[in-house]
C-alpha cells in the first residue's frame, strides 16, 4: 500500500532535494566535510537523498570550491556555487532556495512541485525518513512540513531559571512543590534535518513555511542535529553502534 501511494507521488510530482552545505560555519570549522565515522559529514545527506525514492533530483548548493569537489567526489551533483551573499550567519534560507530555482528554471530543467530541503546536519536520517516525511507533506495538503524531534524534557514544570543568582521555575503556573507534576503535551524541536514546502509558496510568499505546516517526528536517534563537537561525537557513538549489530 505504502509503495503504490509512493509511486503515485512519484509519477505525479516534481520534488527537488536541495542539500545546503555553506563554507562558513563557525562553531564547528568546516562543519559540512568534517569527518564523521570515517566519511565527510555531507556523504550522509547525499546518501540518503540519493536513495529517497520521492526526490527527483538532488542538488547541493554551496559557496565553497572544496566543498563542491568534495560532494562531487561523493557522487553529488553541485551544478553551481552559491553567491557568496546568500551564504552570510543570517542570511535566510529561502534565498538560497529560490537562488537554486532560478538557477535551474535558467539551465532548462522542468519546474518542481516541491523543494525538499535535506540538511547535511542530521546524519542519521535516513532515506525511508524523507520519503516519509514527503508523503505526509502531500497526504496532508499543507504547505510546507519541518521535521521534528521530541524534546527530552519535556516538561515544562520541570525547567528552571536563574534570575539576579536564584533558581526560579520557568512556568511557575505550572510548578507546584507538593503537587505532581502536571501532564503537558509533548514539546518537540526541529530535527532530522528536513524542511519542505510547496515551490508556487516559496516563490510566491519567498517563505519556507506559508500559511500552514505539518510536523514529521522522527526518534532522539534519528533526529540528532550536528551543532557542536560533542554532537558530533554522540553522532558517531550512535553510527558506530548500528554499524556493529
Amino acid at each position: 500500500m505504502v509503495s503504490t501511494e509512493r509511486d503515485r507521488i512519484r509519477s505525479s510530482h516534481r520534488i527537488l532535494g536541495l542539500v545546503p552545505a555553506r563554507g562558513g560555519s563557525k562553531r564547528i570549522p568546516r562543519k559540512n566535510i568534517y569527518p564523521l565515522a570515517g566519511k565527510p559529514l555531507i556523504a550522509y545527506a547525499i546518501e540518503s537523498a540519493a536513495q529517497a525514492r520521492l526526490l527527483t533530483r538532488t542538488i547541493v548548493s554551496t559557496d565553497d570550491s572544496e566543498i563542491r569537489q568534495a560532494a562531487e567526489a561523493l557522487g553529488g551533483d553541485a551544478p553551481f556555487l552559491r553567491p557568496s551573499e546568500l551564504s552570510g550567519d543570517d542570511s535566510p534560507s529561502v534565498d538560497f532556495v529560490t537562488h537554486a530555482l532560478g538557477e535551474l528554471s535558467r539551465s532548462g530543467e522542468a519546474d518542481f512541485d516541491y523543494v525538499c530541503i535535506v540538511e547535511p546536519t542530521a546524519p542519521l536520517r535516513t532515506a525511508h525518513d524523507i520519503d516519509a516525511a514527503l508523503s505526509m507533506l502531500i497526504s496532508e495538503g499543507t504547505d510546507s512540513l519541518i521535521g521534528l524531534t521530541p524534546v527530552a524534557y519535556s516538561s515544562p514544570a520541570r525547567l528552571r531559571v536563574i534570575r539576579q543568582g536564584r533558581v526560579h521555575p520557568w512556568a511557575p503556573e505550572l510548578w507546584r512543590e507538593t503537587q505532581p507534576i502536571p501532564n503537558v503535551e509533548p514539546i518537540y524541536q526541529p530535527g532530522g534535518g528536513i524542511f519542505a514546502c510547496r515551490t508556487d509558496v516559496i516563490l510566491r510568499e519567498r517563505s519556507l513555511i506559508g500559511r500552514s505546516q505539518c510536523g514529521f517526528v522522527l526518534p532522539p536517534e534519528r533526529g540528532v542535529d550536528i551543532d557542536t563537537l560533542l554532537d558530533l561525537a554522540f553522532a558517531e557513538f550512535l553510527l558506530t553502534r548500528t554499524a556493529a549489530r
